[in-house]
């Protein structure tokens, strides 16, 4: 928003108070108040509700009637495609309303947000991950080698704006996973002519991984109802486990420093646009991984204020992911394989024309 002062706001932090102390501080020769607050995630937790046995349903459908089982004022979206998978019945008898949402957003492969919203209040966001798109661009000339660059138009935060001291850039294999089961669910009759729920998996597997890495197995319980469903979230989970993806998760923006973008820098503040934001980290030194470009998405952090600036411990991951990558139907008919003599499988799947 922009006030009649030409300066934007940012909701930063929607909170219900939990506890409030006040102290002497002798450096400020002053009383402090020391404020703590609990966002909607502590409200959920201590929620539990009861309804009549939930029918089959989308994703949308369900949230709609958690919120409507709870008298909590909250606003829950989700991006369509997790939103449009199907949920199996379920039996709710005195459930937690937290349980109950995060359990539909795994089961969808969402990833569960809080935020707030000048205007809107707090709400509950399940982003769908694989709408992040790569920020490598694929470039293919008329005449010459093709290449891989940074996408320029995104967001731009220079390094200067960050801190050298505490910088941590982690390449490991801790996520890593070789094969995804997914189990799911279909409903059967026993013997007796009575509705039971069976048990079923979905696998993704990678060979070249199991070869270099071995067995390495991430298993996740939905309460998917098809086949085809499961097993779409099982690739989707194998992509993001892939190995050789770096991340930041320490360095520190600090707008003391005067040169964050303004834009840039309320983005990151506000709760509403700092999820998933995506970033490129410009002018970078030598001896960070991918210099002097580093695209990036915003996956959390923590803020605090400090003699009137914005600091803010930005935890990062790197933009390579496989969305919306480039496919065979998007080269042009121009190209030429001797124009990709030093650009590798790897990099056609985590670039955009």
């Amino acid at each position: 928003d922009l006030t009649s002062a030409g300066a934007r706001t940012a909701t930063v932090f929607d909170v219900r108070i939990t506890s409030a102390i006040t102290t002497w501080d002798e450096h400020l020769s002053r009383p402090v108040l020391r404020i703590t607050g609990a966002d909607v995630l502590t409200t959920l937790a201590n929620k539990v509700i009861g309804a009549e046995p939930w029918p089959t349903e989308t994703l949308s459908t369900r949230l709609a009637r958690i919120v409507d089982a709870t008298d909590v004022d909250l606003s829950v979206v989700a991006d369509p495609v997790p939103g449009a998978m199907l949920l199996r019945a379920r039996d709710v008898d005195a459930v937690g309303l937290l349980d109950l949402i995060r359990e539909s957003a795994t089961s969808t492969g969402a990833i569960l947000w809080p935020s707030a919203a000048r205007g809107v209040g707090q709400f509950l966001y399940l982003e769908d991950q694989r709408n992040r798109k790569s920020l490598y661009k694929l470039r293919i000339p008329l005449h010459g080698n093709a290449w891989t660059d940074v996408n320029t138009r995104t967001n731009q935060l220079p390094a200067k704006a960050l801190l050298r001291a505490g910088v941590n850039i982690c390449r490991d294999t801790t996520d890593l996973a070789t094969e995804v089961v997914v189990r799911w669910e279909s409903a059967i009759l026993n013997e007796k002519q009575e509705l039971e729920w069976a048990t079923h998996e979905a696998r993704a597997t990678d060979p070249e991984r199991v070869a270099t890495y071995g067995a390495r197995t991430l298993s996740i319980s939905t309460q998917l109802t098809t086949q085809a469903e499961a097993t779409a979230l099982a690739v989707h989970y194998l992509a993001a486990t892939a190995p050789g993806g770096w991340t930041i998760p320490a360095i520190t923006l600090n707008d003391a420093l005067g040169v964050v973008p303004s834009g840039v820098l309320m983005s990151t503040l506000d709760a509403s646009t700092r999820i998933g934001f995506p970033l490129v980290i410009t002018g970078c030194a030598q001896w960070i991984p991918g210099s002097p470009n580093i695209p990036v998405y915003l996956d959390g952090g923590t803020i605090t204020r400090e003699q009137g600036h914005w600091i803010h411990d930005l935890t990062l991951t790197r933009a390579t992911t496989a969305s919306h990558s480039t496919t065979w139907g998007e080269i042009p008919a121009h190209a030429l394989w001797s124009q990709f003599p030093n650009i590798t499988w790897a990099d056609l799947s985590s670039t955009t024309l």
